[in-house]
């Protein structure tokens, strides 16, 4: 009977050795975190589940880390990163997790919102810039801030 479904998905890091790393061992930890602490739960859930028919109708506990590219250029690679956990027939009780990171390709370093828009709009490191309150993702639309839990798209100060 299957009790716990995971599915993990990281993004391709051609030519990135340490972007790559850092995502590697983001899925090392997820997969352990399922195998160590979601696995028994899942199963005291099961054993727990009183229904006789628990054999054919168990929802099993869904696990998903989803890593995707959303942007990516010559110096900018941006990922959108989402955890979600739920019970295969509730999923309206999901539980999940959002972030964005934006990595400076040159030299693989992880930029704050304020350096990422930054160099993705072209200002010079003194000059005045935009100063997100949230997560910053760039698409290919263009750079977008989490507030209060919804995307917005921004536009560059002039």
């Amino acid at each position: 009977m299957e009790v716990l479904w995971v599915r993990i998905g990281l993004p391709p890091c051609e030519g990135l050795e340490s972007v790559g790393d850092f995502y590697r061992e983001m899925g090392e930890c997820a997969y352990r975190f399922a195998c160590e602490r979601l696995l028994p739960y899942a199963e005291k859930c099961f054993d727990e589940d009183t229904d006789e028919r628990k054999r054919f109708h168990f929802a099993p506990i869904c696990y998903h880390l989803d890593a995707r590219v959303r942007y990516e250029d010559e110096r900018l690679l941006s990922v959108f990163l989402e955890v979600s956990l739920f019970r295969k027939d509730r999923k309206k009780e999901t539980r999940s997790f959002s972030d964005a990171q934006v990595w400076l390709r040159n030299s693989e370093l992880l930029l704050s919102p304020r350096e990422a828009l930054r160099v993705y709009w072209g200002r010079e490191i003194g000059e005045k810039c935009y100063k997100p309150k949230g997560k910053i993702l760039l698409t290919e639309r263009g750079a977008m801030e989490e507030r209060e839990g919804k995307w917005q798209l921004l536009v560059p100060p002039s």
